[in-house]
């Protein structure tokens, strides 16, 4: 019998809704051609993000001698570097490779232009919009160049004369759209709409905007690029790239090319989705609708049910999809069209034919609630009521059809990894005790298989530019749940030896201890859908207990000695926890722990007579002192809040920074407390601070404030955050 071919799938990520719906197309060709996967998890090339160089080891452990064909996810992995540096990486492989969003040597690529162009035409054809201002990329990455050329050449089409004001310069993230919007409207220039590169520059821009009292899209128009699921959260006309074709097709090219079959690069086109972000808000419920108060309200409670099942839907299917079938229910409801009604019945039957037994259950209770809600707009109800009858009928019969059960385990939340790890480090005392407790409850995270090498000696590794480093020679198997022949091999032999009899796809993470590298990981990936967060999480917490693990045995002759590892063991124990729920720099809550935190605090208090307060604190003045004294001297102002801030409120008060300049607090207080008091104590502990302090700068904060009746309160802790948010810009604006 032929050898399975073994395919290397190298990213920098797993998480976000653009790599999970990526790695789903890779896999799921995988599984259709037959082949074993490793899935190669580093960063980005070049990354400055401290510790995240030490993650591109793994690509080091791909060559042409241990897999037979690579797919390489190109553009999000070069987004810090230029063309010829990306080149270094990939020209070290003579075997079958191709590429995804980089055109070179056979590659997939969505076409950037074709969905753009459109979208800019819209904002001029349809909006009227002349003045347009662009968000751009970083300027070395090949998509980011050409979405700002596609503006450029559709201004250039349209007599719109080119202005370099009308450029604001970002890097694909959130934080960058937020910086270069507010220095933007500093200036002053007139604009009436903005192009943003991708959909996270977007939604920064739509939160600095409206910070300022921009309506959107009344005011502005904005237009982002992906299609990715939280851009329905803003409602934001977008261009949507088909990721999970291109990761499907990359791998399936790879294939053909193994197996000598002439092969042309795919280019794929982008489509234009349009929103309400734009100006037009009827288009994403149906073009056929007429634009009325009732399309209107049943496009608000669309967005609403979507919104709130959130969670539940990404489980199944991509949001963006699930929220396009149900606008072909409503076109159908709307026109009673058999043909309409044919063809949702046959698209609902495509859709559910890929999906588990208990990913059906949850869609029957997605659609019992989406009845609900349709039914409650006035639709008929006897239609609905068939049109959903019709629906379930289809799903039972696909259910009945699936004849093997699977064990539905837990699936890896990371709560269920906490609670793992967790009884784990209560037994751990050496690395025999370590196995035994891990491999008690390892199946309850959905991993079949595991195995994690350990160097013969640890090495520090520190370089932020890739480059070939010296592998070590020798790896040791330290931990797995499956035997295997050997457990010494040389480092360009380990991904043959996890692989086994049945097609597998395994995803590999480096075991490292801050710069100090320990391992490899590897882990059996379902052919269903798994959090693909617990990875990461794990190989993290793996390292620490790896590094605890080897400090222990190397004392475990001298009792003294032993007592002295244990008390670090309980340091390291202490880090894990700031890893997960802390911010490194203040050492406060990060948004993680305060979402958990705060959410316990609420539940605890709901049976008590009293009153909850949130506050949104937001640091005035951050950008000035970073530009003015450094970054380093914008960390010191920082921390600085966070210390005022926690010496106003007592310990079992939630106190988090949430990322850059802003902080929140959830506190609970008698009935008869007065909430200008805590506004007063902070204002109060901070003119003490600047009067004290010898910088040449003052401190100061702005605030938002909800006050809650902690019985019976039905606000969530999101929403509560919302409304403290939008206090906090009315006041920041009256300062």
């Amino acid at each position: 019998m032929a050898k399975r071919k073994l395919i290397a799938f190298m990213t920098n990520e797993v998480e976000g809704d653009y790599h999970e719906l990526l790695l789903k197309g890779v896999n799921e060709a995988a599984i259709k051609h037959n082949v074993n996967l490793v899935v190669v998890v580093g960063k980005a090339l070049n990354s400055q993000v401290k510790y995240e160089c030490n993650h591109n080891i793994t690509y080091d452990f791909i060559n042409n001698h241990n897999v037979d064909g690579i797919v390489m996810s190109s553009g999000t992995m070069s987004k810090f570097v230029d063309h010829d540096q990306f080149l270094e990486l990939y020209n070290r492989f003579t075997i079958p490779t191709v590429s995804i969003s980089i055109p070179v040597g056979k590659y997939c690529y969505a076409n950037n232009k074709t969905g753009f162009k459109k979208a800019i035409k819209h904002l001029i054809d349809v909006h009227k919009k002349r003045n347009i201002v662009f968000i751009a990329g970083p300027e070395t990455h090949i998509e980011a160049v050409e979405r700002y050329n596609t503006y450029l050449d559709v201004l250039k089409e349209n007599n719109i004369e080119f202005n370099p004001v009308m450029i604001i310069r970002g890097d694909f993230t959130y934080y960058s759209a937020l910086d270069g919007v507010k220095d933007f409207l500093a200036k002053g220039i007139f604009f009436d709409s903005i192009v943003s590169s991708n959909d996270e520059m977007a939604t920064g821009a739509i939160k600095v905007l409206k910070e300022r009292h921009y309506r959107v899209p009344e005011d502005i128009s904005i237009v982002g690029f992906d299609n990715v699921a939280t851009s329905l959260i803003d409602s934001i006309t977008t261009v949507s790239q088909p990721v999970y074709e291109m990761g499907y097709s990359a791998l399936e090219m790879v294939v053909n090319i193994i197996d000598g079959r002439e092969v042309e690069p795919k280019i794929l086109d982008t489509e234009l989705v349009i929103r309400e972000s734009c100006g037009c808000f009827m288009n994403t419920l149906t073009n056929e609708w007429e634009f009325s108060q009732k399309s209107i309200e049943m496009k608000k409670m669309i967005d609403e049910f979507v919104s709130d099942m959130y969670g539940d839907i990404r489980k199944i299917m991509d949001v963006c999809e699930f929220q396009e079938f149900i606008n072909k229910i409503l076109c159908y409801l709307k026109s009673q069209e058999d043909e309409k009604y044919n063809y949702v019945l046959e698209l609902f039957k495509n859709k559910i034919s890929i999906l588990r037994e208990d990913e059906c259950f949850l869609l029957h209770k997605l659609l019992l609630e989406l009845k609900e809600m349709i039914t409650s707009v006035g639709l008929d109800p006897k239609i609905v009521e068939c049109c959903f009858s019709d629906l379930a009928t289809v799903l039972i019969d696909e259910l009945h059809k699936k004849s093997v059960a699977r064990n539905r385990h837990v699936l890896g939340s990371l709560q269920n990894l906490r609670y793992i790890l967790l009884a784990l480090f209560t037994k751990l005392n050496v690395v025999k005790n370590y196995k035994e407790s891990f491999f008690e409850r390892i199946d309850i995270i959905n991993i079949d298989s595991l195995y994690v090498y350990t160097y013969d000696n640890s090495f520090i590794y520190q370089k932020l530019e890739y480059n070939l480093f010296d592998k070590p020679k020798n790896l040791n198997l330290l931990i797995s749940n499956k035997a295997l022949k050997n457990n010494s091999m040389q480092s360009d032999e380990i991904i043959s030896c996890v692989i086994d009899d049945k097609r597998k796809t395994h995803i590999m993470f480096p075991v490292f201890f801050h710069d100090e590298q320990l391992g490899i990981a590897f882990y059996d990936y379902p052919d269903f859908w798994n959090e693909n967060s617990i990875y990461e999480t794990l190989s993290v917490e793996l390292s620490c207990a790896i590094k605890i693990s080897l400090m222990l045995n190397s004392h475990k002759k001298v009792e003294n000695e032993l007592k002295f590892a244990l008390k670090e063991f309980e340091k390291y124990n202490d880090n894990l926890k700031y890893l997960s729920f802390r911010d490194e720099l203040t050492g406060l809550y990060n948004r993680r722990g305060f979402i958990k935190h705060g959410t316990i605090l609420l539940e605890k208090a709901s049976e008590k007579s009293g009153k909850g307060i949130l506050i949104f604190a937001d640091m005035d003045g951050l950008k000035k002192i970073n530009d003015k004294y450094g970054h380093g001297e914008g960390d010191n102002a920082i921390k600085e809040i966070a210390s005022i801030i926690t010496q106003a409120f007592s310990r079992d008060d939630i106190i988090a920074r949430l990322g850059g300049d802003e902080f929140t607090i959830l506190t609970t207080v008698d009935s008869d407390y007065e909430e200008g008091l805590i506004i007063d104590k902070i204002k109060s502990l901070t003119d003490y601070h600047n009067e004290k302090s010898l910088k040449p700068y003052m401190l100061s904060i702005s605030m938002g404030v909800v006050v809650f009746t902690l019985k019976e309160n039905n606000q969530t802790l999101d929403s509560l955050l919302k409304k403290a948010d939008i206090t906090l810009y009315k006041n920041k604006h009256s300062k």
